[in-house]
């Protein structure tokens, strides 16, 4: 049983949330924010 859902991010990491969380606002923006830090490096 997975308790997480699996979001890749293309970059070699993971970000892992509770399963149904992944589309929440708070988590989506996060995910945008993680994933935008990581392009400009």
């Amino acid at each position: 049983m997975r308790l997480f859902a699996k979001l890749a991010s293309g970059k070699g990491y993971d970000l892992v949330c509770p399963k149904g969380m992944e589309n929440r606002a708070k988590f989506t923006a996060f995910s945008r924010w993680v994933k935008d830090q990581i392009a400009v490096k």
